[in-house]
């Protein structure tokens, strides 16, 4: 889940400073570190401390424009609040309406019969490859960008830093998306994961996920070699188990013949020594007749 989230996070960050929204990549920077963020702003810090690019003159009239909008975005905040509430109770019209206008069933197949959108399905070759070797972003995937966008400020918690996004985007009514907010990391994905995916930043986490996922599938493939051993050292056992169970079995029986063929021996003996004490006093009786 925090890889998720620091993805996204990276996402947003390249968008907003690729796409020009410097005051809302100024903003962002600030809530980033408020929140204890400080891994994921680094890339804004390079930027906007980069004398080249923005000497301190120009730092501070940010800061100055930060803070003179601050005090109205936090004036706005329940205005905007409304406005989301507002949003939210028309989206949940709009669901309750297609769940009334359609059945479950529909509704079902309809899901199923989209396809999915697994993300990019190969790697940029050249991690040194810049933004201007890329095909610029067309006006209808920059509106959802712009949206998903929005909708990730929102969700990450950053209200003044979508407050000032809102303020920074002229032409165009984020309240207005043809999809729904549930899919803006898919879109994200979609649209602009190659081009996020020439900076070296992105490049290097790509990598090491895939390096990941290849030694999470190596593995996967030990631990399968060795359940198939196992089970097949178990079935040896199991089988050397069954033969010493027939083998108990035949001596117990064994042992209980043996057991009844002394049984037998004992009273045939019994019976032998009885006969040979009758013969034994007939011949006394027999000596004591003839000397009488």
């Amino acid at each position: 889940m925090n890889v998720e989230r620091s993805s996204l996070c990276n996402w947003a960050v390249n968008f907003l400073l690729e796409e020009n929204y410097l005051l809302t990549a100024f903003e962002l920077l600030h809530e980033l570190l408020d929140d204890g963020r400080d891994d994921q702003a680094i890339r804004l810090k390079e930027f906007f401390f980069d004398p080249s690019q923005f000497p301190p003159d120009q730092i501070l009239l940010f800061n100055s424009l930060r803070e003179k909008d601050a005090l109205g975005d936090k004036l706005a905040l329940t205005e905007y609040d409304l406005r989301l509430a507002r949003e939210d109770i028309e989206r949940l019209k709009d669901e309750l309406q297609k769940r009334v206008d359609f059945p479950p069933d529909i509704l079902k197949e309809s899901n199923e019969n989209e396809p999915l959108n697994h993300g990019p399905d190969v790697l940029l070759k050249k991690r040194d490859m810049s933004f201007s070797d890329l095909d610029p972003l067309k006006d209808t995937e920059r509106r959802n960008l712009n949206c998903a966008v929005k909708e990730y400020l929102l969700i990450a918690g950053y209200r003044l830093t979508a407050m000032t996004f809102y303020e920074e985007v002229t032409d165009q009514n984020l309240d207005v998306w043809l999809n729904t907010p549930a899919c803006f990391p898919d879109a994200l994905r979609h649209y602009y994961y190659q081009y996020l995916s020439s900076t070296s930043e992105a490049a290097e986490e790509k990598i090491a996920m895939l390096r990941e996922n290849e030694s999470l599938l190596k593995a996967n493939e030990r631990l399968s070699h060795e359940k198939m051993s196992l089970r097949k050292s178990k079935d040896l056992v199991d089988n050397q188990v069954l033969l010493l169970t027939k083998s108990l079995e035949g001596l117990q029986r064994d042992l209980k013949d043996r057991e009844n063929l002394i049984q037998e021996l004992k009273q045939s003996l019994e019976h032998w020594r009885k006969e040979l004490n009758d013969c034994r006093a007939e011949i006394t009786s027999l000596k004591m007749h003839i000397e009488g």
